[in-house]
């Protein structure tokens, strides 16, 4: 465990370390204002796009699934993330970053069909057994028209089923990544500028998903996904990379999980197409 610089150094001096590069530039026309899942956007890692077998959970990991690298099983030591650096050559970014681990999730739920759609939770989740802060985000994989109303059925963190969102209602994004539960509007006050899902009230995170219900029907499809957020953080200029060092700037370095499946979502501030996205990494472990 990290619990002083001194920790940091040690691990550093034992090359207890991994340093990884991540690159996207996405194809995909964004909307501004609504957030943008860069898992499926060209680049390095390899997009991946949510396809499976409709209506049955699938787990994301690492090993399986060729994310950002950042090493294998290092037990009994544990994994940390110690600097991020992050770039764009866009002049005016000022674009808001959450880093996730994405552990599951419902492939190819149909807009068109207003009967409830029930998931099978068959394959096991095996990270954060205490399902801390996670949440479920809904994306876009395939266009749609706008303003559809759905719930979603879940499991909360004391295992009570059938705990019921909020109503939710789809954006105009048509491009496949968009969270399409976040929004701008022509009035203000209609704004949703949260990436995830509301919860039923005194609901504070989720373990599973049962089913979603949509109450009109739409064309084409999303999946809904199970996050756990990591770090937060944003880029305001061109002219010089964000860089974070979790220890020394936030008083704290955020643990990964073994076989954990980290990307980030992005809040654009107008299209991100072709423009170019850097970030490196740098995992310790003690």
């Amino acid at each position: 465990m990290i619990t002083k610089f001194k920790d940091i150094i040690d691990a550093f001096n034992r090359g207890q370390t991994r340093y990884t590069t991540y690159r996207k530039v996405p194809t995909q026309t964004t909307v501004t204002g609504v957030w943008y899942d860069l898992s499926m956007s060209p680049g390095n890692p390899i997009p991946q796009y949510y396809a499976a077998t409709p209506m049955i959970g699938i787990p994301l990991r690492q090993s399986t699934d060729w994310w950002i690298f950042h090493w294998g099983d290092v037990s009994p030591m544990k994994k940390y993330l110690h600097r991020t650096s992050l770039q764009c050559n866009s002049t005016v970014p000022q674009w808001a970053f959450l880093l996730c681990d994405y552990l599951y999730f419902y492939p190819f739920i149909d807009e068109w069909i207003t009967d409830e759609q029930f998931f099978d939770n068959t394959n096991p989740v095996t990270r954060y057994v205490d399902w801390w802060w996670v949440n479920i985000m809904a994306v876009s994989v395939a266009a749609r028209t706008w303003w559809a109303r759905f719930q979603v059925k879940y499991t909360n963190q004391d295992w009570i089923e059938g705990r019921i969102t909020p109503i939710h209602i789809t954006s105009n994004a048509t491009s496949n990544g968009s969270l399409i539960t976040t929004q701008v509007t022509w009035a203000t006050n209609w704004n949703r500028t949260s990436p995830f899902l509301t919860l039923q009230e005194w609901d504070t995170w989720v373990r599973k998903i049962e089913s979603v219900t949509m109450l009109d029907a739409d064309v084409w499809l999303f999946t809904l996904v199970l996050v756990k957020p990591i770090i937060e953080t944003c880029l305001v200029w061109v002219d010089a990379p964000v860089e974070v060092e979790y220890f020394k700037d936030r008083k704290l370095l955020p643990q990964i999980e073994t076989d954990a499946f980290l990307n980030f979502i992005m809040m654009p501030t107008w299209s991100w197409l072709w423009y170019t996205l850097l970030c490196d990494f740098t995992f310790i472990f003690n």
